[in-house]
């Protein structure tokens, strides 16, 4: 029986040219990665949206935080962050290969950093960290393609 099976094996080995054996892998490997749905991003939502601030200048460091309040199926709970581009534009960063929410109620939290009062902008005790949470919650719906969410921070 092993005699027969090698013999099966080389006679299929022969019908073959050696130089197709890479490209052959190559597009059974590339299939292979197509059927199987590697790295989709199934159910999530992409967030994005400007900062503005009422009272003051944008600052240098801004970070927001998209925290699940709940609702969200077993499986689906997954928080988010953005940090603030200096023009005051933010979109929710990507963790392991993934950008976006998944459908829910989050909330919103704004963290930056101030001067202390008669402070040096040079000295990094000086300053102190504000973190402000907005009364509104942020809700992703399933079937909206993204999500552009604007913060006002008083």
């Amino acid at each position: 029986m092993f005699y027969s099976m090698r013999w099966e094996r080389e006679q299929a080995m022969k019908l073959l040219p050696n130089n197709c054996y890479v490209p052959l892998a190559t597009l059974l490997a590339c299939l292979m990665a197509m059927t199987c749905g590697c790295g989709n991003n199934s159910g999530l939502v992409p967030v994005s949206g400007k900062v503005v601030f009422e009272s003051r200048d944008l600052p240098k460091v801004c970070r927001l935080t998209f925290l699940p309040v709940g609702g969200q199926p077993a499986g689906q709970v997954r928080p988010g962050s953005a940090t603030m581009e200096s023009d005051g534009d933010y979109t929710l960063t990507e963790f392991r290969g993934i950008k976006g929410l998944y459908p829910g109620e989050y909330k919103v939290t704004v963290a930056y950093y101030d001067l202390k009062p008669g402070g040096n902008k040079d000295v990094e005790a000086d300053w102190k960290e504000v973190i402000y949470d907005l009364p509104e919650k942020l809700v992703v719906d399933a079937d909206a393609g993204r999500v552009d969410f604007d913060v006002v921070v008083p």
